[in-house]
């Protein structure tokens, strides 16, 4: 079982590996590249209506705190196949 410490680990390391530009913000190119290196499967619509519905401040950026509703909004897809985005994740982030 992962601990809330460790999440918030994987969630930390996520961010950085995502904000590759280091700008403190995503953009939905940066989004792309995170869903395609770890294998979750969407198409860029879909990825799209992920970083704008995530966007909740219409900056064209995603900051961290939007970055745990653009997780949760995946993840709530996942549910339905039941796969986890921290699966991934975690496979990347936590030495096995």
């Amino acid at each position: 079982m992962i601990n809330a410490w460790k999440i918030i680990r994987i969630l930390t390391e996520l961010w950085n590996f995502t904000d590759t530009n280091g700008n403190g913000t995503l953009e939905l190119d940066e989004v792309k590249d995170c869903f395609k290196e770890l294998h979750i499967s969407f198409t860029n619509e879909e990825i799209g209506d992920f970083y704008a519905e995530s966007d909740m401040d219409a900056s064209s950026g995603i900051d961290f705190k939007e970055f745990i509703v653009l997780l949760a909004l995946v993840q709530f897809s996942f549910d339905k196949s039941n796969v986890s985005i921290s699966i991934y994740a975690s496979k990347i982030f936590i030495p096995q």
